[in-house]
């Protein structure tokens, strides 16, 4: 329930702060969406050059328009000084993220509006006063570089958790760039990866090797602007000269990705996640003889893997595994595309899966039981999986 309340403090702090940065992307509500926007014929075909002339000056007449509306409202400076002073707050929780033996942070502070990353130890976190080593500062970078870099997250290759793939936007667009980022030295990894700004996302497959989705050029994009083809970039190697090892359609509603699911063991799965749709897709397996297409519900996908069993999350049925629920199946069968699911969680009327979080021989399941956070260790055996709650005020 602490959970559920800080998110719901998070989230609706940053719709107040950000509500004039809200009024900028106004669009006509007869406006097409993207997938109908890729023909001749759209009167807002347009509206796709976000950086043209005419976009921007009609965004700047919508925001002359609307703007004044907002800042004029008697309720507006208190609702915006309020929400500044919660999004900026130096009492905030540091929320924390375990990597290469350390505690990570990202943190936004008035004194650091675009943010630095930065890392403690456990005991330090445990502390009242955590003493924060910072490894990246994005408000001297931007100013060193003359870009407004925004933060988009961090990958980092398992096991060793040594080696990331820093994500950065420039002024918060979908496009990012990837840099190698080495959090054994503090430092960009010099001549490392880099991959120029895209609509793309990138999987360690080992320590020389990507699988990255992102516009390789004319006909590699979908009709709403995402990824579909996947390729393999050796490190060193130039893009050009990358590898395909699955292509998606231009059709898709989202974007083709591959991502690598490891566990304490060692074992690798390499899934490919194809969304034909909105709500749902294709799952791929890949291996060095290539990929297979997996029989499972569209709006079924794996969600992590435990002592070589894979773990699957379900929005929809799955013969005897129901929606909601989580299923296992052994890391051969997911492979040979002969999956055969046993059912680990199955939520009650008032139950729902929050998170799936795998430890190197657990499965910790965060869920809601009625309205409440509930945690519970699973563990995986040859008679099946048992359980053991998470004692929790």
């Amino acid at each position: 329930a602490t959970k559920m309340m800080l998110r719901s403090l998070l989230i609706a702090s940053t719709i107040l702060a950000a509500a004039p940065a809200l009024a900028q992307v106004n669009t006509p509500m007869n406006a097409k969406t993207p997938m109908n926007a890729a023909t001749d014929t759209d009167p807002y075909i347009w509206l796709e050059d976000k950086d043209g002339a005419k976009p921007l000056a009609w965004v700047e007449a919508e925001n002359a328009e609307t703007l004044p509306r907002l800042q004029n409202d008697p309720r507006y400076k208190t609702f915006y000084a309020e929400a500044l002073a919660i999004a900026s707050a130096k009492d905030r929780i540091p929320m924390p993220n375990q990597l290469f033996g350390r505690i990570y942070n990202f943190w936004r502070d008035a004194d650091h509006p675009q943010g630095i990353w930065r890392w403690t130890t456990e005991a330090g976190y445990a502390a009242a006063q955590p003493q924060w080593t910072t490894v990246l500062d994005l408000d001297a970078l931007s100013q060193a570089e003359g870009k407004k870099w925004v933060w988009k997250g961090a990958s980092c290759l398992q096991p060793d958790e040594r080696l990331c793939l820093v994500a950065l936007s420039e002024g918060g667009e979908d496009a990012i760039s990837y840099r190698e980022f080495d959090l054994q030295t503090g430092q960009f990894v010099q001549g490392g990866f880099a991959l120029s700004k895209s609509k793309q996302g990138a999987s360690w497959l080992d320590k020389d090797t990507l699988l990255v989705s992102r516009d390789w050029g004319q006909g590699t994009m979908t009709a709403s602007s995402y990824p579909f083809v996947v390729k393999m970039v050796k490190r060193g190697q130039p893009l050009e000269q990358a590898q395909e090892i699955f292509r998606g359609q231009p059709t898709d509603h989202l974007g083709t990705y591959a991502g690598v699911i490891t566990d304490g063991q060692g074992n690798r799965l390499v899934a490919i996640q194809r969304r034909t749709t909105f709500f749902g897709g294709e799952t791929h397996v890949w291996t060095p003889q290539g990929t297979k297409k997996l029989d499972i519900p569209a709006r079924t996908s794996p969600a992590g893997m435990v002592a070589g069993q894979v773990l699957f999350q379900t929005s929809d049925p799955w013969g005897a595994i129901p929606a909601g629920a989580l299923a296992s199946a052994p890391l051969a069968e997911v492979q040979a595309n002969a999956i055969k699911p046993v059912l680990v969680f199955a939520p009650t009327p008032r139950q729902s899966v929050d998170e799936v979080v795998t430890s190197k021989n657990n499965l910790i399941l965060i869920y809601n039981d009625n309205v409440r956070g509930r945690a519970a260790i699973y563990t995986p055996g040859k008679s099946g999986w048992t359980s053991k709650p998470v004692a929790l005020p």
